[in-house]
């Protein structure tokens, strides 16, 4: 019985802006945790464009960061979903 129970707390957690299940939990444990400094002007402007694409701050981040990498041919694809997001970026520009 107490598996069950505790099985079923970690199932759903809920936060300020919504709830995670188990395995979204897990997948953002996998990720690699850092400070960054940034000044005031740039993350007013990140936090905005955030804003207005319905991305946290982070998400954001992390979304800029990883079309530059696939741009810039820096991102190797180890999941079929970096493959399938790249098709996007593949064009020429």
């Amino acid at each position: 019985m107490d598996n069950n129970s505790s099985a079923h707390n970690f199932s759903r957690t809920k936060t300020s802006g919504g709830s995670f299940n188990v395995l979204e939990k897990e997948k953002m444990a996998e990720k690699k945790k850092f400070l960054l400094r940034i000044d005031d002007n740039t993350y007013a402007a990140l936090e905005k464009w955030a804003a207005d694409e319905l991305r946290s701050i982070n998400g954001q981040i992390e979304y800029l960061l990883k079309d530059s990498l696939k741009k810039a041919g820096r991102l190797k694809s180890n999941t079929g979903e970096d493959k399938n997001n790249n098709d996007d970026n593949n064009s020429p520009g």
